[in-house]
């Protein structure tokens, strides 16, 4: 766990990949080197955002932080609208 100054605790590797998910990091990341465009198939709540993180991390070899289409309307929802926005 890592904590922040203000409080907030990121839990590093709480969800370890399992099951079928290795495999389907590993295909994305050589399909991605390879410069192929990937698409990952599954279920909600199957665990497709957390492949699509590790295999992301695993390409720019470095800490990322990405914000999915979910959690941004989820945020935007609460914030005010623009003036002059449709």
């Amino acid at each position: 766990m890592l904590t922040s100054s203000t409080g907030f605790t990121l839990a590093k590797d709480a969800f370890p990949p399992s099951g079928d998910q290795p495999e389907a990091i590993e295909q994305l990341v050589r399909g991605v080197r390879k410069g192929g465009r990937q698409t990952l198939l599954g279920v909600t709540g199957s665990g497709k955002t957390e492949i699509y993180l590790q295999a992301i991390g695993r390409v720019l070899e470095k800490q990322t932080i990405v914000i999915e289409g979910e959690m941004i309307k989820a945020v935007g929802a609460n914030l005010p609208t623009p003036a002059g926005a449709v």
